[in-house]
């Protein structure tokens, strides 16, 4: 491409402005303390680091945020400063860290960190969890497996009450202008949160270490910031969100295991987890539908010979039947999930010639299996939803129930072991979903 004179002669008019802003028009108008490189001007935008992604700031920007240099950025003349956050600090550093390793976590109490908008415009702010692992909730007495079932010693009933609670370590988000989160604990990786703020007010991460754990704690969490009106961020009162077609989404300490895994009898969802997970709607896409992420239902020898239970991805609250069923509706009260009105008749004669693709008019789900009736027999489906906008609700009450240990109707921890035992009532779920 030919150079224009024209572009000779601004092209050296600008450097010249910026020679005489360096330097003066005389020794006596000299700043030494100004350099030609202190005029250069870049937007502290995302930047990927060596090792993390961070925010590109000036050298002096980074020190001064108390971030580490990780590479550079705006072709030089910016670092990509990583800020990891100290226990009690306070920072307003988009792209973040609160990291925990296991050395770091020697003795029981409390952990704070504060995060604060880092502009007046933000409005959501997302908490990534690439490694979550502190002790899990309380698991009560499951006793042994049998060929018949799980064996539930009598102190359990006494013991269901506090099933899912937090009783050793403890995390939560306090948000004092949105809805804060849950508590969690256990394990909890590629799961995230994102909490609402307003205006200059900051949120509160709160990390409570209980006393002596077999587990390894550690902790690695990326802060990211997002604008309102930022698609990324997700709606507003949404403490998860996926922008993907297709996903699967876990209750908080569920296992992060591949798509139809067996799911070991012993896994526990959480207690007093109340939120909703929402879905971005894809273009031209027309309805949505979950299914089990696990259908696996039944009993498989191990290497020791001992009979052990497998269970499909989903499991909450009471069976109504003595054998494992499913159940949907008002029936569910204590524990379920809820999509929202499903579906029309219309729709449904639509989706009925769609594979695998079943509809219901129900709004919660609970049981034993993730289905669209109250049934014993357990089906491989889909239940599939065109309520807009994607919501998934989570209600998770305070106590499991244990009246007597009998079956799946009167003890949300027993699981029976045959072809169609289903998930025990103290699960939780992973469910994956797909957009059409």
């Amino acid at each position: 491409m030919a150079i224009s004179r024209m572009d000779i002669r601004l092209t050296f008019f600008v450097f010249a402005q910026l020679f005489s802003l360096a330097f003066g028009e005389d020794n006596n108008e000299r700043d030494p303390r100004l350099s030609i490189f202190q005029v250069v001007k870049f937007s502290n935008d995302h930047c990927i680091g060596g090792s993390r992604n961070g925010t590109c700031f000036t050298q002096a920007e980074c020190d001064n945020i108390a971030g580490s240099k990780d590479g550079t950025c705006a072709d030089g003349f910016g670092v990509c400063c990583i800020v990891t956050l100290s226990v009690g600090q306070a920072s307003s550093a988009n792209n973040s860290y609160i990291i925990k390793s296991s050395t770091d976590i020697l003795s029981s109490g409390g952990y704070q960190y504060t995060i604060c908008p880092c502009s007046d415009d933000i409005c959501r702010i997302k908490f990534d969890f690439d490694t979550f692992e502190i002790s899990g909730p309380m698991t009560g007495d499951h006793g042994t497996v049998s060929s018949a079932a799980i064996t539930v010693n009598a102190g359990t009933i006494i013991q269901a009450a506090g099933i899912g609670d937090c009783t050793i370590d403890s995390f939560s988000i306090t948000s004092p202008s949105g809805r804060s989160s849950p508590v969690i604990c256990g394990t909890n990786p590629n799961q995230h949160m994102i909490l609402d703020v307003t205006g200059s007010e900051c949120i509160t991460v709160n990390l409570g270490i209980g006393g002596t754990s077999t587990v390894t704690r550690e902790l690695d969490i990326k802060v990211i910031q997002y604008r309102c009106g930022d698609e990324q961020g997700g709606p507003s009162g949404c403490l998860q969100y996926y922008d993907m077609e297709s996903h699967k989404i876990r209750s908080f300490n569920f296992p992060d295991v591949s798509n139809g895994a067996a799911i070991a009898y012993n896994y526990i969802h959480l207690s007093r987890q109340h939120y909703k997970a929402c879905i971005r709607r894809s273009m031209s896409k027309q309805y949505l539908c979950y299914i089990g992420c696990t259908t696996i239902v039944g009993a498989v020898a191990n290497t020791d010979g001992i009979i052990a239970t497998n269970q499909p991805s989903f499991g909450l609250s009471q069976s109504p039947t003595a054998a494992s069923a499913a159940s949907i509706g008002t029936w569910c009260l204590t524990d379920f999930v809820s999509l929202g009105s499903t579906t029309t008749a219309a729709i449904a004669a639509i989706l009925a010639t769609t594979p695998d693709a079943v509809t219901s008019l129900a709004n919660r789900y609970c049981g034993r299996y993730f289905q669209t009736g109250q049934s014993a027999a357990f089906i491989t489906q889909s239940v599939c939803t065109v309520q807009v906008p994607y919501e998934l609700g989570v209600d998770f009450d305070d106590d499991e129930v244990c009246t007597a240990v009998t079956n799946t109707s009167t003890c949300e921890l027993f699981v029976t072991k045959n072809s169609l035992g289903g998930g025990g009532g103290i699960l939780g779920f992973s469910l994956c979903y797909a957009q059409s």
